[in-house]
């Protein structure tokens, strides 16, 4: 008895860990095949002159041309929110150079109110240039100021020039689709004129 019932056990949980083994590598494989589907339709191109750089992104993402720095949005502009950046489930990508007096990736992160342990050092392997050191920062808005805001932001410099390319997004249901557009937005910037503020 004592036996079957271990034997039924054991059985048990190899059915379970197999199962847990095939719901991890199905996620795995859903955040692959996202970031290889979002990186294979950047068929849209920007040459923007405030960074100074040539923006790849997704043909249904959207240019929005209101703000100080290179913007695109998941939705159309017609359907942002009043009180809010972006509508519930849509999201929005900024490249941006620093504020002035910024001269590193530090000050960047210490003007942002960004503290050390919310930093994690990483690597991007860029199309342009070979990999290059990052800061990634991932956060959460509190909900009394923007329900179900979130936000992922990479710090890093090509050549002597810094910039940050800053995802905000809304819901939990494309999340993952969108941090992978920002990932291959990132991944494929190329270098073109110089800023606008530059001779």
């Amino acid at each position: 008895m004592s036996v079957t019932t271990n034997g039924a056990m054991r059985c048990g949980t190899n059915t379970m860990n197999n199962a847990c083994r095939a719901l991890v590598g199905g996620l795995l494989l859903a955040v692959v095949v996202s970031s290889i589907c979002a990186e294979s339709v950047l068929s849209k191109t920007y040459d923007d002159r405030r960074t100074g750089l040539v923006v790849h992104f997704p043909s249904n993402w959207n240019i929005d041309s209101d703000g100080p720095a290179f913007a695109i949005v998941s939705f159309p502009l017609s359907q942002r929110p009043r009180q809010w950046l972006v509508p519930v489930d849509g999201a929005q990508i900024v490249v941006m150079c620093p504020p002035k007096g910024v001269v590193d990736i530090a000050g960047w992160l210490y003007s942002d109110r960004v503290f050390p342990d919310d930093a994690t050092r990483c690597d991007l392997a860029m199309n342009c240039c070979g990999t290059i050191a990052a800061t990634r920062v991932d956060e959460r808005v509190p909900e009394s100021a923007i329900p179900g805001a979130r936000s992922t932001s990479y710090y890093f410099a090509l050549g002597k020039r810094l910039y940050k390319a800053d995802l905000f997004y809304r819901g939990r249901t494309r999340e993952e689709y969108f941090k992978s557009v920002l990932l291959a937005v990132v991944k494929n910037l190329e270098r073109g004129k110089a800023p606008s503020d530059e001779p």
